[in-house]
């Protein structure tokens, strides 16, 4: 038992040290990356009439001539950004390390302005709405390196149910006033089909019940 034990750690030792290539896409995180619009429009917008007119961007190569660069002043850093995130799903629909998703948006946002901030919401959507958060630091999240998502935030899923914005209002209205308790300029999702339909839902209902800006 104890020889299983120093094994399993000194895997896990082992696995830290794995630094997941950066996909060429991204090139220099601290050059502004380039998007071109996808030719289709968005899709399902009978679920989601105010997304109906939008169309999906997708990352262009570094050096892209087709690639439009993201605005951004020449004179000034980027401000820094209070970014919230939440893990949701089941767990046979996420990703098999989510909290690298977390460790790679942690390192963009401290490549864009080293005083941004990264908002954890424990234990899932139900965090979410019931603003159980904490602010992650740079050693945990970079301890959470190919390690499972449950020491860091756990996860969890949405309630069943119809994606109707009528009947999530409420749930909008709850994650809208934590979103504004916490000054959230955006929240991030990880997360399987169904939770990410219900935050298009949410999403719907910020914007058309003019809820919050995040």
């Amino acid at each position: 038992m104890a020889s299983a034990v120093g094994q399993g750690e000194k895997l896990k030792e082992q696995r830290a040290h794995v630094v997941p290539p950066l996909p060429g896409v991204f090139g220099n995180l601290q050059d502004a990356p380039k998007f071109r619009e996808d030719p289709e429009s968005f899709k399902h917008a009978d679920l989601f009439p105010v997304f109906a007119g939008l169309k999906p961007l997708i990352l262009q190569p570094q050096g892209s001539a087709s690639g439009q660069p993201a605005q951004r002043s020449p004179d000034s850093e980027p401000r820094a950004l209070r970014v919230g995130v939440v893990i949701a799903g089941e767990l046979t629909c996420l990703p098999s390390y989510p909290t690298n998703v977390i460790v790679g948006l942690h390192e963009c946002l401290m490549a864009l302005n080293p005083g941004s901030k990264l908002i954890g919401f424990l234990g899932g959507p139900e965090g979410l709405l019931q603003g159980r958060c904490k602010e992650l630091t740079a050693k945990e999240i970079k301890a959470s390196l190919n390690l499972g998502s449950w020491k860091l935030l756990s996860h969890g899923s949405c309630r069943d149910g119809s994606y109707e914005k009528e009947r999530r209002k409420e749930e909008a209205i709850a994650a809208a006033k934590v979103c504004q308790e916490q000054r959230l300029d955006t929240l991030v999702m990880i997360a399987g089909p169904k939770d990410l339909s219900w935050a298009a839902t949410l999403a719907t209902c910020f914007v058309e019940e003019e809820l919050c800006q995040t």
